[in-house]
């Protein structure tokens, strides 16, 4: 017969057990200096991530043309909002939101930089200053240094945070991800501290995220409303949203009440359809899910799904709703909106689940956490995440080229000025910087240029198709040119 001490022995031996990895206080993983210094060098390492792109050309990158247009009509108007942009010579109406076009336009009106200085040099600024936003708003979100750092560091090596935005038809979507980064901060505030005093910054910032980009803007509703229902069920919370947009609506009155009163409601309707006239549907988008734009081994992808997996174990779902809510919500920038919510679960993957793992204590000897392995994990991804950055799409983040740029001031020089032309260069729309910037350098309309159709309601799905199929023409020959005239009734003159 067992004695007594020997069944409580017995008794006492665990079968098996799951534990939660030990994780120690985020103090002994990352001290307060090395966080800062840490911070410090990702901003420094975004930064020069991005000048290298920009000072590599002496153009604005990509495209830009149609804004370069309306900044300039916005001067010659004196800064009052014109009914019609000039540009490409179509009626397009003047609806965008303007508040990118008056910075510009201030800028080469106050200082020696000309307007193609300006949307080479002011989409970097910007972007450069989202870093910081994300900084503040990560802080809020992060919940322990080492996650904080870790998605500070994804953010800023994570290609579709930046290529999207330094190129010079990113000047309203930097400005609109700054400002929309900005007004989520300032709701988190809100409802985490219950101070009104961040209502209204958040009105003002969401105010100012309508006047730069609407597609900006539906991120920050829709991302509002989440942090609303998990961070904001309180009557503070509640009545602090509805305030915020009434001031952001009375900050953007400036833009929408002229607007309406010149063209009604139609811009507005003819963009949210072009907005949602994707051939791919949201849910192939989502599964799909390429969002970070890696050209190597996509790491940040891949640590995104890891900490989305951890959050949902823990059954913290605002994240993984987030980054869901940008794929089904918003899948025609994808890649744009989501940065925010993947950089933090790129975090949480680190902080949460790799560090705690790879520095489990064993419990008999006591031994202690080594203070080093952060560092080295962190280092990994500045250094990875920096390579994969730098050779990031080299062909979307390239400039018009010098020899292109001739060709089209001989266009102005030497062709009548009511001609038409077809240019062909066998892009897509969204990155064909020829097409683009065709009607502003050679001041002569492109007929299949489709920037601008957007605003004019149910032209935009037709202008896509038709500059697809034209472009297919450029490995065929001049039948192809004139079969495609026929089939659209367009008139020019000239093929470029």
């Amino acid at each position: 017969m067992l004695s007594a001490k020997r069944q409580v022995t017995l008794l006492e031996q665990p079968t098996l057990r799951l534990v939660e990895p030990h994780t120690a206080p985020p103090i002994e993983l990352l001290s307060s200096r090395a966080l800062k210094v840490t911070l410090g060098a990702a901003l420094l390492l975004g930064t020069l991530v991005r000048l290298v792109f920009v000072l590599s050309a002496d153009f604005p990158l990509n495209d830009g043309g149609m804004f370069y247009t309306m900044a300039s009509d916005l001067q010659t108007n004196g800064y009052r909002i014109p009914e019609f942009t000039t540009y490409n010579f179509d009626s397009i109406s003047y609806a965008y939101p303007p508040l990118a076009f008056y910075a510009a336009g201030a800028l080469e009106d106050l200082t020696w930089l000309s307007m193609f200085d300006v949307f080479r040099l002011l989409p970097l600024a910007v972007n450069v200053a989202t870093m910081g936003a994300f900084v503040l708003l990560a802080r809020r979100l992060a919940g322990d240094r080492v996650v904080f750092a870790a998605s500070v560091l994804a953010f800023v090596v994570t290609p579709r945070s930046f290529e999207w935005m330094i190129m010079g038809g990113g000047l309203t979507r930097s400005f609109g991800l700054l400002f929309a980064v900005l007004a989520l901060h300032e709701f988190l505030r809100l409802y985490q501290t219950s101070r009104m005093q961040s209502a209204a910054m958040a009105g003002l910032f969401t105010g100012l995220t309508a006047l730069s980009h609407l597609e900006m803007a539906w991120f920050l509703a829709f991302s509002t409303i989440l942090l609303l229902a998990f961070e904001g069920r309180h009557r503070t919370g509640v009545i602090g949203t509805m305030w915020a947009g009434g001031i952001a609506a009375a900050v953007a009155a400036i833009w929408w009440i002229p607007i309406v009163m010149n063209h009604g409601l139609s811009p507005f309707i003819a963009a949210a359809s072009a907005g949602s006239s994707s051939t791919v549907s949201p849910v192939v988008v989502l599964l799909a899910f390429s969002p970070t734009g890696e050209p190597m081994f996509p790491v940040i992808a891949a640590l995104a799904l890891l900490g989305g997996l951890s959050c949902i174990s823990r059954k913290e779902w605002l994240l993984p709703l987030w980054v869901v809510g940008c794929g089904l919500l918003g899948s025609r920038g994808f890649g744009n909106l989501a940065s925010v919510p993947l950089a933090l679960l790129a975090g949480i993957a680190v902080g949460r689940v790799i560090v705690p793992t790879l520095m489990r204590q064993d419990d008999k000897t006591e031994r202690k956490l080594s203070p080093v392995l952060p560092g080295v994990i962190l280092g990994f991804l500045v250094l990875y995440g920096a390579m994969n950055a730098l050779i990031a799409n080299p062909r979307l983040l390239s400039a018009l080229d010098d020899g292109d740029r001739q060709a089209m001031n001989w266009v102005q020089a030497n062709t009548p000025g009511d001609a038409g032309f077809l240019v062909v260069t066998n892009e897509t729309w969204s990155g064909d910087r020829t097409s683009e910037w065709f009607p502003v350098l050679a001041q002569r309309q492109s007929v299949a240029t489709v920037q601008g159709a957007e605003w004019k309601r149910g032209a935009f799905g037709e202008k896509v198709r038709a500059y697809e199929e034209v472009q297919r023409c450029a490995d065929s020959d001049a039948a192809c040119i004139e079969r495609w005239r026929g089939q659209h009734g367009s008139r020019f003159t000239y093929v470029y």
